[in-house]
């Protein structure tokens, strides 16, 4: 491989990483709740970001016809970087939002289901969390009249 490309690649790998980090910092979508779980989304958005900015590589290259080059100049790069943000970060965006919808959509059918439990239990407790066993005994009833 010529030396240009995996100075490319490496760059973008520690581009990714930088975002990668930021979400398992963050941890939006709901990633808290996924326990072990979210280390494995992170790598798979971590290998979406990556394959954008390849595919943005590409489309700076034969489509928009600004190779990566250092003999242009320090002009020609800062141009080509700005075109490689417009072009990458609504990419990158879009393909966070379709990994979101598709996989991650999930985390929201658990809450959603543990709230619906919980507001189940907040009618028949008449807004009062149980404290006595012969409550929870009523609970369990009404949940199971409930289900059934």
């Amino acid at each position: 491989m010529k030396q240009g490309r995996i100075e490319t690649i490496t760059t973008r790998i520690i581009s990714t990483t930088f975002m990668v980090v930021a979400l398992a910092v963050f941890k939006p979508f709901g990633l808290d709740a996924w326990q072990w779980q979210a280390y494995v989304h992170l790598v798979a958005l971590g290998v979406i970001g990556f394959s954008i900015c390849m595919m943005t590589d590409i489309i700076l290259k034969y489509v928009i016809k600004m190779p990566r080059s250092f003999k242009k100049g320090a002009e020609y790069i800062i141009r080509r970087n700005l075109w490689f943000q417009l072009i990458n970060t609504p990419l990158v965006a879009l393909g966070i939002c379709l990994y979101r919808h598709f996989v991650l959509s999930n985390q929201v059918e658990q809450i959603t289901s543990h709230s619906g439990s919980t507001q189940l239990l907040i009618k028949h407790c008449h807004e009062s969390l149980p404290v006595s066993r012969s409550n929870m005994a009523q609970v369990k009833a009404a949940i199971k009249r409930e289900e059934s």
